[in-house]
């Protein structure tokens, strides 16, 4: 197959993976030598009888799947069949499967921020496969070796081989498909798969990252990897239990509940133990910034921004203020970055007065504007400090004289 060309468009040059219902090679378009990943869907397994309903179906969803265009997802450049071979043409993505960095790591677990920024781009992801119209889509076979991370530390989710459309109308599957360790129990004919499906499998994927315990040798058992990982945090530990529990209806119901709950894993496993901050909250109706409690002073005062919270998570980018006295440190967040520290430098501000100030961010998500309007409040505390060293000085003299 090396060397030969597909409808004298592609020219295959290597080979990329092989797999029981597929093999992925790297073809370069012959007009420009622009690379591309090539699918070769086997249908050897498939039941004679069923053939042409399941190529059928592959062109259906094949010309979903080419509309599809999100971050974390390969784009689709050409599909075809070719003697009742289906081929799709696919973005080449650089990089490295979870599945080849597990190999490397060699049983050892892999860093929780880490991790937990993989799983958020994959709730990303997986939502809005999940909000597709007409019909949702499930993926089913979400696993270490379909997830690519690029150079930058973004992932692709590559190989829909086994993808469906959820129908509500049906109770079960019409095939067993998966992988066993990362495919939900529904997986094996059990019931209907659906995005818990999903949730399941990312949740198996977490757990063999963060332990190094490769789920495919006890599948559906899962102990709480803070047993076998002590440096992680018991937040990512009970995010991951729940993603796997046997039961549909007692894992996350939706990818956006699970995204929200490792948002609050991150900011924790990324904030030094013991520290004390004040936290700078973002109102997510009117999206302004809250800095109601500023009082003038003569200290610099620092307020936690959670990157996460306003999306800018897993993105580069900068924060800037149009005020002097209110800047970010730093003022540069890249993909990986959590936490940033908004400083205040209360001496510029004037007890009574009233300031707009406003957050820039810009990123490679777009630009956002953050307002706020804030009341500079008296700083009673040195005031009061005056009076009650006052009065003490008082009552001293007042002592001193009556005992003479």
């Amino acid at each position: 197959m090396i060397g030969s060309k597909i409808k004298s468009r592609y020219k295959i040059i290597g080979l990329l993976g092989d797999g029981g219902m597929s093999t992925v090679y790297k073809a370069e378009r012959i007009a420009d030598r622009h690379l591309f990943a090539i699918k070769e869907v086997k249908n050897s397994f498939i039941d004679a009888s069923e053939k042409t309903q399941v190529l059928n179906q592959f062109k259906m969803e094949a010309k979903i799947l080419s509309k599809l265009s999100h971050p974390n997802l390969p784009k689709v450049e050409d599909f075809f069949v070719i003697k009742s071979t289906p081929y799709l043409v696919m973005e080449y993505v650089s990089g490295k499967t979870i599945e080849d960095i597990l190999i490397e790591n060699n049983g050892r677990p892999m860093d929780e921020l880490t991790v937990l920024n993989w799983a958020v781009q994959l709730c990303r992801v997986l939502y809005f496969l999940s909000i597709q119209n007409p019909r949702p889509i499930v993926f089913r076979d979400l696993k270490p070796g379909n997830i690519i991370v690029a150079k930058d530390n973004r992932i692709k989710l590559i190989d829909f081989g086994i993808a469906r459309f959820f129908k509500k109308e049906k109770n079960s599957d019409t095939y067993i498909f998966g992988t066993p360790g990362y495919a939900a129990p529904e997986q094996y004919g059990l019931g209907q798969t659906d995005n818990r499906s999903d949730i399941y499998s990312l949740g198996a994927t977490m757990h063999h990252c963060l332990t190094g315990k490769d789920p495919r040798g006890n599948p559906f058992e899962f102990v709480p990897p803070m047993a076998l990982n002590t440096n992680i945090t018991k937040k990512t530990s009970d995010i991951v239990i729940k993603a796997v529990a046997y039961e549909k209806e007692k894992r996350y119901q939706s990818t956006l509940e699970m995204k929200d709950e490792i948002y609050k894993a991150l900011i924790e496993a990324a904030r030094p133990r013991g520290a004390k901050t004040r936290k700078l909250n973002i109102n997510e109706a009117t999206r302004q910034f809250d800095l109601k409690n500023v009082s003038r002073g003569s200290k610099m005062k620092t307020f936690e921004l959670a990157l996460p919270y306003i999306g800018c998570y897993t993105h580069k980018g900068t924060i800037s203020f149009n005020q002097p006295w209110i800047s970010a440190e730093p003022k540069e967040f890249n993909e990986k970055t959590i936490l940033t520290n908004i400083k205040v430098d209360t001496s510029q501000l004037k007890s009574g007065r009233v300031y707009e100030p406003v957050m820039m961010i810009k990123s490679s998500a777009g630009v956002m504007h953050l307002p706020a309007k804030i009341k500079a409040k008296r700083a009673y505390l040195l005031p009061l400090g005056i009076l009650f060293l006052g009065s003490l000085s008082a009552l001293l003299f007042y002592l001193i004289k009556l005992s003479n």
